[in-house]
């Protein structure tokens, strides 16, 4: 076993020594080059990159470095800005199509990014002001006058507007306006300065040119006109069948629906004047008034609700007034066709043609300023050693006090007064006074009274004169 050991022994130092002895060579040289090579070598400038390494790790000249390469398929706006400049935005904040980078206009910007972009000059990139976020156009408008409706989904501006719906487009009718549903659908070519509002308004039959100057508001107002001129139409078929009308004004709900020919006549109020039909210079205001004339009657003024509606009776229609004049809400007229009635009052009831009342059945007096014109009999009584009262109606009840009185003055008269005394008693006497001093009585002599005397007296502005008396039993 030693002796195995040993032989092995022996045999590798023998083979180590061949080795060593072959394969010696000269390495200087491969010292030298890895000394370069740990060293740093020369470098390109900021911005350059080396265009080779040469064996020392040395750059081999230097060449202009390149940008990162973007990927086209952009998903975000900051990858479109990166792309075509600062300046470019989607209104939703969201990119709505790939950009190309070589765009330069806002024309191009928005053919390939759809609505919603904007460019301003102060965030730079694209200047061009008319790039402007686009608004979509409303449905049931007008856009380059063309109508806008929508599917749904998509509004298309590509059809004409309906009649009338909204402003009268014909070149031929430049001057006149409509606005509503078939508004306007009567205008004719030389008709002008004409406003129609509402649903059908002016839209019946047709105008003729002769149509000028009017302003029709409301459904159907003017709805089947045919010549109004300078006339107004305001309410659901207001004046809605005038044929000829000149400086007609019609307000309300039917006011003047049925007039044709009317001319001048002037009604405010649901339902006013509204069987009129060719009655001329006509004026009523209120609910209702003049509210049953029809025909050729003319001339009437009616302010108050149902003015002139009906006559005394509170049920018969009035159709045929004339020159009648009615201040109150539900007065009346005494007949159906008087002329040149005036009944002023609330419910006040006429006396017939060429008759004029004031007030109701429950008026007691009338007044002209302080003046008294009519009032029922005042009783007046007299206090002890009273030589005075005053006048507050055409007939006083003149009662004495016990002990006596002397009357000498009577006061609160006016110039051409007339009054009438009643004694009823005899403690009272009146002077007679033949001077000029103020509110005394001018008599043809003292007179004592008696139960059932009567006295009449004129003031002439001054004082009284006596014009009759009456003793009677």
């Amino acid at each position: 076993m030693k002796k195995l050991l040993l032989f092995l022994t022996l045999l590798v130092s023998v083979g180590a020594a061949i080795v060593f002895a072959s394969g010696y060579q000269n390495v200087s040289g491969e010292a030298t080059t890895a000394t370069a090579l740990a060293a740093n070598g020369t470098n390109c400038g900021a911005g350059l990159v080396a265009a080779g390494v040469d064996a020392s790790g040395n750059a081999e000249g230097c060449i202009a470095g390149g940008a990162p390469e973007v990927d086209p398929t952009v998903d975000t706006s900051a990858e479109i800005q990166a792309i075509i400049g600062a300046g470019v935005y989607s209104a939703s904040g969201a990119v709505m199509a790939e950009v190309d980078p070589t765009v330069d206009t806002s024309a191009e910007v928005q053919a390939i990014i759809g609505a919603g972009v904007y460019a301003t000059s102060a965030q730079g990139g694209l200047a061009d002001s008319a790039l402007q976020a686009e608004t979509d156009p409303g449905i049931n408008t007008l856009t380059n006058t063309k109508w806008c409706t929508t599917d749904g989904s998509v509004i298309n501006c590509t059809s004409d507007a309906p009649s009338g719906l909204i402003g009268i487009t014909n070149s031929a009718t430049p001057f006149n306006t409509a606005l509503g549903y078939n508004a306007g659908a009567g205008i004719v070519a030389g008709m002008a300065n004409n406003v129609f509002i509402g649903l059908q308004a002016a839209s019946g039959g047709s105008m003729d040119e002769w149509a000028d100057n009017n302003v029709g508001v409301g459904y159907y107002a003017f709805g089947g006109a045919l010549r109004p001129s300078l006339s107004v139409a305001v309410g659901n078929n207001a004046a809605k069948v005038i044929t000829y009308g000149y400086q007609v004004v019609a307000v309300g709900q039917d006011s003047q629906i049925a007039s044709t020919t009317a001319q001048r006549s002037v009604s405010v109020g649901a339902y006013s004047m509204g069987t009129n039909t060719t009655g001329n210079d006509n004026t009523c205001v209120g609910d209702m008034c003049l509210g049953t004339l029809v025909g050729a009657y003319n001339k009437n003024t009616a302010i108050g609700s149902e003015a002139g509606r009906y006559k005394s009776d509170g049920f018969t229609a009035a159709t045929s007034l004339e020159q009648c004049t009615l201040l109150g809400a539900f007065s009346k007229t005494l007949n159906v066709n008087d002329t040149n009635s005036i009944i002023i009052g609330y419910n006040a009831l006429g006396k017939g043609s060429n008759t004029a009342v004031i007030g109701n059945s429950s008026v007691t007096s009338l007044h002209l300023g302080t003046k008294v014109v009519s009032a029922p009999a005042a009783p007046v009584t007299l206090a002890a050693a009273a030589t005075t009262f005053a006048v507050t109606a055409p007939l006083t009840i003149l009662t004495g006090d016990a002990d006596g009185n002397t009357l000498a003055t009577i006061t609160g008269g006016y110039s051409g007064q007339n009054i009438v005394i009643k004694f009823v008693d005899e403690h009272v006497t009146v002077t007679d006074t033949d001077t000029d001093t103020a509110d005394t009585v001018n008599l043809s002599a003292a007179l004592t009274g008696a139960d059932n005397t009567m006295l009449s007296l004129t003031y002439d502005g001054t004082k009284w004169f006596e014009t009759s008396r009456s003793v009677n039993g």
